[in-house]
């Protein structure tokens, strides 16, 4: 089942296509890359995706409904999560804390909930839950100033998961990670990939084609090619246009 399209997904500023054009189709459960140089249009992309930005030109549609234009919000509220760049952590919070309150937002129950967080058993149980599956289940009663960078990005993946999103979306997921902290996360990506359809960027070609199903290759704001990871590996206008010629 096609769990997300683009249909000629564009979006100008001025006189520059930051997306030109973009047409994508991901089935559920499919792990599907995004890669490009620098400034390709892949942050615009999924701005756009996930109703940062409205387009120029175009539709998304998720899960057979046209959400072109609708709130970044209400997109969390359908289903679709974005993750590594969520701004409600709440630093003079506990770890534990922050995912609770994730928890209890995804299902409504925000009202006067700092006045009595731990009142939320069965909440609090799947909070739990969550922290386990990011590998942060042993930090839950720190404050987030003691996580390192890794577990940070953890915790905002975990704040995503209680959402319960069925497609997800990860800008640089290993940006500014040490090599323990990026086989870490590749390997949470993996077991997230179990429950709910991936979409992701990254530099780091052998985490790309460690992970994805399929590869689209962005330049200029526009797709230059698709296929699977062995078939951009041999593709040559990617080669020269991305990979280079040692590539």
């Amino acid at each position: 089942m096609t769990i997300l399209e683009t249909r000629k997904l564009s979006r100008r500023f001025g006189a520059l296509n930051a997306v030109s054009d973009v047409s994508l189709s991901l089935e559920a459960g499919e792990v599907r890359a995004i890669i490009g140089p620098n400034g390709a249009g892949k942050t615009t992309l999924f701005n756009l995706i996930t109703g940062k930005l409205a387009p120029t030109g175009g539709k998304v549609i998720f899960e057979g409904a046209d959400v072109t234009g609708v709130p970044a919000h209400a997109l969390v509220r359908r289903g679709i999560g974005r993750s590594f760049q969520i701004t409600n952590i709440f630093p003079r919070l506990s770890v534990f804390e922050n995912i609770l309150v994730g928890v209890l937002a995804g299902r409504g129950k925000t009202t006067n909930l700092f006045a009595s967080l731990l009142s939320f058993e069965t909440e609090a149980a799947e909070a739990r839950e969550i922290l386990d599956r990011v590998e942060l289940g042993a930090k839950a009663g720190l404050p987030v100033s003691a996580l390192s960078h890794g577990e940070r990005r953890n915790l905002e993946l975990g704040l995503t998961l209680a959402l319960n999103p069925r497609l997800i979306l990860l800008d640089e997921p290993t940006a500014g990670m040490s090599v323990e902290e990026t086989a870490s996360t590749v390997a949470l990506i993996r077991r997230v990939a179990q429950s709910a359809t991936v979409l992701f960027t990254e530099h780091d070609m052998g985490i790309v084609f460690s992970i994805a199903d399929n590869i689209s290759v962005l330049h200029q704001g526009s797709i230059i090619a698709e296929g699977t990871p062995e078939e951009i590996k041999g593709n040559r206008t990617v080669q020269v246009a991305y990979l280079g010629e040692e590539a």
